[in-house]
This record gives C-alpha cells, structure tokens and sequence, in this order.
C-alpha cells in the first residue's frame, strides 16, 4: 500500500514527476506505524521506538523532550555542570518548575477567549471585571451578569492554530516573537515571517504543513529509508530541518542551505537516498559530480570537476563508465577517484603549460606535452606535494585511460577520442620503477604483530568485542577486511574429522562460499563471538544477525561492521599504544599498521615457513601466481642472514669446509659469491661456464660429487639423502636385470666409488649440525627453510645426460 498525493491538503502538482516518484515509494502502513498523521502533515512517533523514539528529562517537574539516548534536557544539563553534584545526586533531589505553554480557554460559560495565563483562568476582559468586583473566583463563574465573548480568530501565522490573544493578531507566544524581532530588526518582512514561522512548538511531534509538496515527499522518504536502514532520526534534528526549509522557501532539500552540521548529516543523508531513486545511471554520467549509488557501487561520489578541459572531461566519464562495471569489491569508488586524480593532474599540466589553447583543443597535442606532465609530476614528487608512490600511480593510470580508449576506437561518443593525435602517447618506459627494498611487502614483523596481540585487550576495553574478534581474525585468516566484517553469523564449516573452515564471501572477485582451513583457537574466537552476539541479541532470527554488528544505530544486530568504522578504531587503538620496537629495538612506525597489513603478514608468515606459491596462492584466494608472488619474497637482509647462517656449514665434495668467515664478508663479496655460482641439483657450482649457462652446460657431464666446482652445505641434505636412495635402487635394479651383459651391467651402475663419496658427504654434514647446541641448530633450521622456500623449478634427480647423438652433434666426444 502506497500514499496517494490526493490525500496531502496541498495537491502534488500533475507535472511533478520527482514528487510522484518519491510518493509511489512511500508505504502507508509502515508510516503510519512510525507515526505519521497524513492527513494533518504531523509527525508523532512512539515514546519507546529504539530509532525515531525520545524520552522526557529526568529532573522532576521538568518536562522537556529528549533524545532517547540522553538522560538530562540542555538546561538541567548547566544546572547540575553549575551545581558540582553527583549526577545520581542531582537527578533524585532536583527539581524544576518548568512553565508549559499549553492554550487554556477562559473558565466563563460561553467564552471562547484563551486566557491570559493558565493559573488565572480567565481571559483580560473577565480577569478586569474579576479583580475589580472583591470576589473570589468561584464565586465570580457563579454571576449570571457575565457576558461570554465570541471566538477572535486564529493566529495570524499561517501555522498556528492558538486563537488570538492581542489586538496584534497574534497568540500570546507569537506576539511576543514578533515584537522580539521587531525590536531587533525594524526593518523585518513581518508578511514573509507570518507565512514562513513555524507554529507553537510540540516536543512531542515534528509539522510539515507549509513545505512543497517535494520536499514533504523527501522527507517522508528519507524518514522511511533511514529507519529501515537502522539510522536513528531525533525529531530535535528533525524539526529545525523543516522550519529552515519554510523559511528559505526552498522546492527541494538539495537546494536548502543548512546553518548546523547536525542538520546537514540529516539533510545530505536524506537528499543521498531521494537522488538514487530519481535517477538512473545514464542521467547521472552526464553530470560533473556522480553519486555512486546510482551505479550500485556504495554511498559516495565521484568528483570530475577538476578536469577543465570538456574533452578530457567526458574521456574521464566515458571511460570509468566504461571500467566501473568490470570491477568488485567496495573499495571501487576510491579506485575510480584515483583515477580521476591523475587525470585532473594531467588536466592542470596541460593548462599550465600550454598558455595559447590550456589543452581545450585535443587536436594539438603531441609527444611534448606527454614529457611537459612527466616532468610536472617529478617536480611534484620533490617538492613533497605527491609522494613516489603517487607519482608512479599517475603515470600507469593516465597511460592505461589512453590505451585503453584508442585500443576502443570509435566507441567514444562523440568521436571526441578520434581528434587526440597519436603522438600524444605514453610509453612503459615513463613509468618510473618501485624501489622494492628489502622489507616482505607491508607485512608488519612478527615481534611487532606480538605486541599488538598482547595490546588486543585494550582494544576491546576501547571499541568493544566485534572490533577485538574483526582484528583477531584478520591475523589469523589473512582475509581482506570487508570480508571479514561482512562475515554472516553462521560463518563456521566442517572441513572434516574435528577441523574447521571459515565460510566467507571473496567479494572482490564476487566468489561466494570460499573456504578457508583455520586453527581450533580461531574457530574458538569465532564461537564465542557468535555467543556474545546472541545474548546481546536474542529476537534476531539468526539468518538475520551479523556476525560482528556494527557499534551504532544497530537495535537489532543486522548491520554489519564497516570497513571505516574498523579502520579508524584500529587507528585509534594503534595510536594510543607505546612505542613499538622491531627487530634491534627499532621504533616501527605506526602508520604502516593497517587492517590490510594483515594480510601480508598472513602471507609472509606462510612463505616463512617454506608454504609452496601454489599452496599460497589458494589460501589467498588468488587467481593466478602473479599477484600470489607479490606476498611471496624473501627480504635481501634475510636472505643475507640466512646464507650467513649456512654457508659456516658448506663443505666441498671431501667434506672439508669452504667459507670460514662469512660473518666478515663484505657486500660485495656476498654479490661476488650470488653471480659467480649456480644451483644444481644438490649444491652449487663455480666453475665459470656451466654458471654462465645457467647450470646447464657442464664441461664434466654433472660429476658434482668428483669435482672441485661443487660446494654444498645443510640446506641441500634432503637432496643428498634422495640422490643416495636413487643411486642404491638404480645399482640394484641394474644388478636384477638378467639380460644385460657384463660390461653393460658394469656401465649402467652406479659406482661404488660415487655412493661412498655420497655417503661420506651426508655424514660429514650431518656431524656438523650434530656439533652445534640446540639453539644454534634451531638457528640453522629457519636459516634452511628460508634458503629452499627461494629454490624454485629445480629437478631433485641428476640432470639428463645427453645421449650419444646429441653429445656428437654438440661437438662434445665420447
């Protein structure tokens, strides 16, 4: 059931499409429930509504409407600040004596004149005849003399349904406003004010008489999509939003200029919700500002006016039109802003720089100006106005738009595209490279992470349980944040035996019902959780609850926590921390401790522990290993420390070591030692042409374990041991098979000589670990796993030796 327009006592105009829009949305019985009086343009929600409720002050005798969430009314507010008393204190033993201005009708049979107060009774005719006739009051109602006065009419403010009490035309509150503002302003419009006040204020009830018809509309809209959203609307916000609507005169809230930013949140909110009902995503992409729920892509805008030039303008609109739809996930709007970023720099480029024309002519433009936005960019970056980052982001996002439109061609309309000269290009070359460094990605260090999982309490004390378990989870199963504060309630799944899997919603590559393996602690957080959130919670059917609720304007547990709620309890929770101290007891800073932080320490924590990039990749969720590899990396300095660590144990192919003073070494013999070695199988090589060739070209058919070239250390004991075990199965098959004859026999086995070469190395290198204390041996084991995570496409068997024909065509003898 739908309000029709015909029952408002204002007609909606036939021609007003928005208005008839907005009023075929709005749903009687839902409104009404909410309080709505339509045929009076009255508002009155119930007392007890957890979202448009109110309370009554709690000081006796004080009668003034609150918001549901207070306890004192502003007044008694100063009094108790003023008093210095406990707050319990002051509330059981103050009391006010509040006046009401509430109309009273004169006590004498037939008179309909309001009296002059409330306590007198009787209107300032009768009360002249009454003081003056000695009698008490009883008695003067009782005198037959009395002449009744007839009905004066209503108050001249068009609102106003008091009755006249001065000659002004007036009610007694309204005369002495009117007088108040003509002794402040002689010259006010006193006609204007009579159609625009507003009437005798009710805390109990929010008027819309006098509004548009438009705006009526819009308000009762927003009131209607607020409350189902689970936003809160206080009637003290309310009520002012009205009368300041009466007063400006405006047709529409979106032309309403608001004095309080309490006002305006309750205003931008309701004109957000009006603009993406009364448009559709083609009306919206011809204007400079979007607002991005017409697109289905969340509650914000996207800003193209900072591009002046009008053809690089709608090349900005046409292409996010165009790239928008293909993407996932909620952080859409802030990716599409960043591109309308660079190209508002390329935009100030081109204005700056091209003084005849400020780049309003496309047709002009050539490889020179492409160099002039480089350079402007570079200035940029070293004047500290963009960062590196930013400078490089520029760059790929500027050149992929115009890649990206000519690879389309004439899709552009207008062929605005078709007129930019081919010169005006960007190459790969102009884009600067990232400076990778040495630190895994932005993962956070372990001793740091420890320090925040120590600190988690606080934050719980600080922003309650659903942020502790979002941040918990977030170290725990790596996942991005808005999967996790998405996370329905029923998120737990058996992933066989005792285990558990944490269900969840890849929302940026729009995967539902992934599964991800988690630790018994985590699926323990998570039950809890999920207990929490019932008690607090028990009439919300449970397909209905989330399981992490948002802190504010959730009476029921249906909304979820938000990304930007979270961010900024993390922020605040981090910022409130002492210092924390990473490895060497440096001070970490701060700001790189994000919620997304988390999923690269996820990663990192994974690749440390020598977790293979295809396995990697599907705890990630990762389509392809490409983006897997940008969390998968070994940092220089741990690589150094590692190689540190095990080359004190390398040994040569008769078991003596080769690197005595590592620690010592400097840079350059540390790089010296990368380039002038190769991996084989089991070891590494030095002599300089199988090196060169990458390991595939040794002079000395792969006879590593006679060679002087071969270095190999405890790292490579795996390899060791399952080359031996290949050489033991080989000599026996060999020796099984009947059908060889004896010289064969003797060329197809292995040596004797090779497998006790082969023994005596394992041995040599396990009595080397053997030797070491049980730390040191620790040591040497993460050193291990972190050098064989690096070692990637290596065949653990010998490499094939070329058959007879090949050697002779390589020129190689028998």
């Amino acid at each position: 059931m739908t309000l029709s327009a015909a029952a408002a006592p204002v007609a909606t105009p036939a021609n007003d499409q928005a208005t008839e829009r907005l009023r075929s949305l709005l749903d009687a019985d839902f409104l009404t429930d909410l309080g709505w009086i339509e045929e009076r343009l009255l508002w009155r929600p119930r007392r007890n509504d957890p979202l448009v409720g109110f309370e009554i002050c709690a000081i006796t005798g004080c009668q003034t409407v609150i918001g549901h969430r207070k306890q004192l009314c502003a007044f008694c507010t100063r009094t108790w600040q003023a008093s210095g008393r406990p707050l319990d204190d002051f509330t059981s033993g103050h009391r006010r004596n509040r006046k009401e201005w509430n109309e009273t009708i004169c006590a004498v049979t037939g008179c309909e004149r309001p009296t002059k107060s409330a306590p007198t009774k009787l209107c300032t005719a009768h009360l002249w005849h009454h003081q003056r006739g000695g009698t008490g009051l009883d008695e003067f109602l009782t005198r037959t003399d009395l002449a009744p006065y007839p009905h004066p009419g209503l108050c001249r403010v068009r609102l106003c349904d008091w009755r006249r009490y001065a000659g002004d035309g007036f009610c007694r509150p309204h005369s002495k406003q009117a007088k108040k503002l003509q002794n402040t302003d002689p010259g006010i419009d006193l006609e204007d004010w009579i159609r625009t006040a507003p009437a005798r204020r009710n805390g109990r009830q929010v008027d819309l008489r006098g509004l548009p018809p438009r705006v009526v509309a819009e308000i009762l809209f927003g009131l209607q999509y607020r409350y189902r959203a689970g936003s809160i609307t206080e009637m003290h916000r309310l009520r002012p939003l009205c009368n300041q609507a009466r007063a400006q005169k405006v047709g529409t809230l979106e032309d309403l200029v608001t004095l309080t930013k309490r006002i305006e949140s309750l205003r931008s909110t309701i004109v957000k919700a009006t603009r993406v009902v009364l448009s559709d995503p083609e009306t919206e992409r011809h204007k400079d500002v979007w607002n991005l729920a017409v697109f289905g892509q969340g509650n914000r805008t996207l800003d193209f006016t900072g591009i002046t030039q009008p053809w690089l303008r709608e090349v900005a609109k046409y292409w996010v039109s165009e790239d928008m739809p293909r993407r996932r996930g909620d952080a859409i709007g802030g990716i599409m802003q960043t591109y309308i970023a660079s190209l508002t720099r390329l935009s100030e480029s081109l204005r700056l720089h091209r003084p005849e024309d400020h780049g309003n002519i496309p047709a002009l433009l050539d490889r020179t100006d492409a160099v002039t936005f480089l350079n402007r960019l570079a200035y940029l970056t070293s004047a500290g106005t963009i960062t590196q980052n930013m400078r490089i982001i520029d760059c790929r996002n500027v050149k992929r738009v115009l890649n990206d439109l000519r690879n389309r061609g004439r899709r552009l309309p207008g062929d605005t595209f078709t007129a930019l000269p081919t010169e005006f290009t960007f190459l790969a070359e102009d884009i600067p490279k990232h400076d990778g460094g040495d630190e895994p990605g932005r993962s956070v260090p372990e001793r740091v992470l420890a320090q925040l999982c120590s600190a988690l309490p606080l934050l719980e004390e600080r922003s309650g349980s659903s942020i502790r378990v979002a941040i918990e989870l977030l170290i725990d199963t790596g996942r991005r944040p808005d999967e996790i504060c998405r996370l329905p309630f029923d998120c737990l799944g058996n992933g066989g035996g005792d285990k558990s899997v944490l269900i969840y919603h890849d929302y940026k590559n729009n995967r539902p019902g992934r599964r991800l393996p988690i630790a018994d602690a985590t699926a323990e957080v998570i039950r809890s959780q999920q207990r929490t959130v019932r008690r607090r919670f028990p009439d919300t059917p449970l397909d209905e609850l989330a399981l992490l609720p948002g802190p504010k304007r959730n009476p029921h547990g249906t909304r979820r926590l938000t990304d930007a709620t979270l961010s900024w309890a993390h922020r605040a929770w981090v910022d409130a921390l002492p210092p924390l101290l990473a490895d060497g007891d440096i001070e970490f800073d701060k700001s790189a401790a994000v919620p997304y932080a988390y999923r690269h320490s996820y990663a990192q924590r994974h690749s440390d522990a020598g977790v293979p990039p295809d396995v990697l990749r599907d705890l990630m969720g990762h389509k392809t290993m490409r983006t897997t590899q940008i969390y998968y990396r070994i940092s220089g300095q741990r690589m150094r420390q590692a190689v540190e660590k095990v080359a004190a144990h390398q040994f040569d192919r008769n078991g003596q070591r080769t690197w005595q003073h590592t620690q010592a070494a400097l840079d350059d013999e540390h790089a010296r030692l990368q380039i002038g070695q190769v991996s084989v199988p089991f070891g590494v090589c030095l002599e300089p042409s199988n090196v060169k060739a990458g390991g595939h070209a040794c002079p000395f058919r792969f006879r590593c374990l006679g060679c002087g070239h071969f270095r190999t250390d405890a790292s490579y004991l795996p390899e060791l041991k399952d080359y031996l075990h290949t050489l033991l199965r080989d000599r026996e098959r060999v020796l099984a098979a009947g059908e060889l004859d004896p010289w064969a026999r003797v060329e197809a086995a292995p040596s004797e000589a090779e497998i006790t070469k082969l023994r005596q190395l394992i041995h040599r290198v396990e009595a080397s670990m053997d030797e070491l204390t049980s730390e040191e041996r620790q040591q040497i084991e993460q050193a291990t796993a972190a050098l064989r995570q690096t070692r990637q496409g290596v065949d653990l068997g010998m490499p094939i030796i070329p058959s007879f024909v090949d050697q002779t065509r390589n020129g190689v003898g028998s």
